[in-house]
């Protein structure tokens, strides 16, 4: 089984789409261990994934699926970039802070 190539966790991806906008990966993460945490998280009502399948299907292709290796990133560390197809435009942190204090409710 290719999960076992990845002891720490992967991330499965069909072509060049996540399923992000399933429930399940709002739920526990999109870290998968096993074959079939991967094909719970590709297959819970992700409108990413049914549009690339549906795609597939209309043109005949086969689609591939994707195992990245899983990379705990810290908060502190997490950067977007931003290219135009010549040049890098920008680059933004993407840091969020929650303080609840007592009383705040």
């Amino acid at each position: 089984e290719a999960a076992s190539k990845f002891p720490r966790g992967f991330v499965p991806r069909l072509g060049s789409r996540s399923p992000k906008d399933g429930w399940l990966w709002y739920k526990r993460g999109p870290r998968c261990t096993t074959g079939q945490e991967a094909f719970d998280l590709l297959t819970d009502a992700s409108e990413r994934i049914y549009d690339d399948l549906q795609l597939a299907i209309e043109n005949e292709y086969a689609p591939h699926i994707f195992l990245r290796q899983w990379y705990l990133i810290p908060a502190w560390a997490e950067f977007r970039c931003f290219m135009r197809p010549t040049f890098f435009r920008s680059a933004a942190a993407l840091i969020v802070e929650v303080v609840l204090t007592s009383g705040a409710f």
